[in-house]
């Protein structure tokens, strides 16, 4: 049976309000303790996420929009926007790590504790700049340390890199350099290449086209999902999808398993290699979503 939502986060939402339900509803969890929740939308957009960061603050005079204005006025008006905050003790999400780097350090700096649920960049590892940081991953080292010695597992000396702009990207790249000279000294890098946040099916190609010049058939991607997807369907266009073998991380989109798969590309399926976090389904979480109901406002 297969589940297709329309709303990106609604999943994430339902499963934080099912945890919140869940430790509400138990006595040796936090006796006399009742949690609350709010939820925003980031809208995968970095500016949006942090706007919304000053809803989080006590006295903060943001601005903000109630259900009841929602239901009444829509496209709303500046003058629609009444002051509203949410002195929370804490924070959850953020998946990205780019953003997560900004929204730790902008919270950090009021003490409030940020909890992400995939954020993994090496970045954040940091307790001098992100004390109050923590998340429910391994930082990408780890990924990448499986990664490396998969490769010399296979005796593959000859390797290329594609890695997205930004914390995420970056830091890995710079990771994954690092450890390929010092443990890896017979693996070759011969190609590393950035693609940029705003890239287009230019650049994409590009790349493809580059790394197709070169002997070196094994690629680590080390990039956003959206850059995935640029990539992925570069490779399709020129008919390379057979020509490499591709090794990635968990969020790596070869065949529309992950949580938040817009998109799916099968015929890449049998080429890849990743490493990540193990999964399960929690039986409660899912029987609730399927008895779910949507309701039609008017």
């Amino acid at each position: 049976m297969e589940l297709r939502f329309g709303r990106i986060g609604f999943l994430e939402e339902e499963a934080l309000s099912f945890a919140v339900d869940i430790m509400n509803g138990r006595n040796d969890l936090l006796p006399n303790i009742s949690l609350g929740m709010v939820v925003f939308d980031g809208c995968s957009d970095m500016g949006a996420t942090l706007a919304r960061m000053v809803y989080f603050l006590e006295d903060n005079q943001g601005s903000g929009w109630t259900s009841e204005f929602q239901q009444k006025n829509w496209p709303p008006s500046m003058d629609d926007f009444p002051p509203m905050n949410f002195p929370v003790k804490g924070m959850t999400g953020i998946w990205s790590s780019t953003t997560a780097v900004h929204v730790a350090g902008f919270l950090g700096a009021f003490g409030i504790p940020l909890i992400s649920n995939y954020a993994t960049s090496d970045q954040l590892s940091d307790p001098l700049r992100f004390p109050h940081f923590m998340r429910m991953v391994m930082p990408d080292r780890f990924s990448l340390n499986a990664l490396t010695q998969i490769a010399s597992s296979m005796n593959w000396t000859y390797v290329s890199l594609v890695y997205s702009e930004g914390a995420y990207g970056e830091s890995g790249a710079k990771y994954l350099e690092k450890l390929l000279k010092k443990h890896s000294p017979k693996m070759c890098l011969a190609y590393s290449r950035r693609v940029s946040s705003d890239a287009d099916d230019n650049e994409y190609l590009e790349v493809i086209e580059q790394l197709a010049q070169l002997n070196a058939r094994v690629i680590f991607i080390w990039c956003q999902q959206h850059h995935q997807h640029g990539l992925q369907m570069a490779l399709k266009r020129l008919g390379l999808v057979h020509s490499f073998v591709y090794l990635a991380c968990d969020n790596f989109k070869s065949d529309g398993s992950v949580a938040t798969a817009s998109f799916k590309v099968d015929h890449i399926r049998k080429h890849d290699r990743t490493v990540g976090v193990y999964r399960s389904i929690i039986s409660m979480q899912y029987q609730r979503i399927i008895t779910l109901k949507a309701v039609k406002r008017t």
